[in-house]
């Protein structure tokens, strides 16, 4: 199965999962995260990481209400040597939201 059709099917899910449960300003509690998706090199050139290697980092915005409620509200994917921070406006999107980031994602440059 194509790449293409999984991407459209994934995004469809989110949408209607969060259309079921959507959060509100005051519930809302992001936690932000990135991951490593190593993949074969011969397979897949395009997805260059290093020298031997290949991969893709799936960074994740997941709205935890509680803990029996959690869902994935956006996500991008990028090679996997692509730095946290440049996917942090992509993923940051609510004005009145609490985010839980790592360090990668943080830049003092924001707060002025």
């Amino acid at each position: 199965m194509s790449q293409e059709v999984l991407m459209e099917i994934f995004c469809q899910l989110v949408q209607r999962v969060g259309k079921q449960t959507p959060s509100s300003k005051t519930t809302s509690f992001q936690l932000i995260y990135s991951t490593k998706i190593p993949l074969n090199k011969a397979w897949f050139p395009w997805a260059k990481f290093r020298k031997t290697k290949a991969g893709i980092k799936l960074h994740l915005n997941l709205c935890y209400l509680d803990k029996d409620h959690q869902y994935p509200e956006s996500f991008t994917i990028t090679n996997a040597s692509e730095h946290d921070r440049n996917q942090f406006e992509a993923l940051v999107d609510k004005a009145e939201a609490t985010y839980v980031v790592d360090r990668g994602y943080f830049d003092y440059k924001l707060l002025v």
